[in-house]
């Protein structure tokens, strides 16, 4: 099914024609330029929406769902700076493990039969 294209005012009419509550229009322009209405609304909006009118709950407010895609935002973020933090760990602990039992040859890691599949 394809959807019509919709400028941004467009989209904050459509938002509010669903029961949203829109206070600051300047700000949900604002807000709509700069994360762009799929990332921010379809990803976010289920929680807010009733599931058989497919309507906002009452007194929904679009700063709520720009609340939670930002602590979403904050929440990957997060994740991904500790996620790195121990892959650096993991790789120092697995390149540690592999040079003490073949420190002789730097080339070694190369040498599929140096793996066990098995354990």
């Amino acid at each position: 099914m394809d959807k019509p294209y919709l400028n941004y005012n467009e989209q904050i009419e459509k938002l509010k024609s669903k029961g949203l509550t829109i206070s600051d229009e300047k700000y949900a322009l604002t807000v709509l330029k700069k994360y762009g209405y799929y990332s921010l609304i379809c990803g976010y909006k289920d929680a807010f929406k009733n599931k058989t009118t497919k309507n906002y709950k009452d007194g929904t407010k679009f700063e709520e769902i720009v609340q939670l895609y930002e602590f979403d935002a904050a929440l990957r973020r997060l994740f991904l700076q500790y996620s790195i933090i121990v892959e650096k760990q993991l790789k120092v602990h697995l390149a540690t493990a592999f040079t003490e039992n073949f420190s002789e040859s730097q080339c070694a890691y190369l040498d599929v039969n140096n793996y066990d599949y098995d354990t």
